[in-house]
């Protein structure tokens, strides 16, 4: 069985496309995706009905690109096995300090 934070991540690579970036912390596991210029109305549905599940959830914008984020509050390394194998999570490490 899937974690929340894995269901969330399959739907967001599944919608746009992109590789999902997850980062374990103190505050729960927060998941990045990338935004395609352009989203299907259906992948957009897609997107915002993953992020709704999530605890905590956004959508930051810059000159050069779009993503949106997902807080997921479980324990880290809930399924560490199941992490390495869900199609389109990469898997990062916090960097020192970093915040979520």
């Amino acid at each position: 069985m899937r974690t929340k934070a894995e269901s969330i991540a399959a739907r967001l690579a599944a919608a746009t496309g992109s590789e999902v970036h997850r980062t374990e912390g103190p505050a729960g596991v927060r998941l990045e995706a990338n935004l395609p210029p352009e989203l299907s109305e259906a992948a957009h549905e897609i997107v915002l009905s993953a992020i709704a599940e999530a605890d905590a959830y956004g959508h930051e914008r810059t000159e050069d690109r779009g993503y949106v984020w997902a807080l997921v509050h479980e324990t880290p390394n809930e399924n560490p096995a199941a992490a390495d194998t869900a199609p389109g999570v990469a898997n990062a490490q916090p960097s020192e300090g970093a915040s979520t």
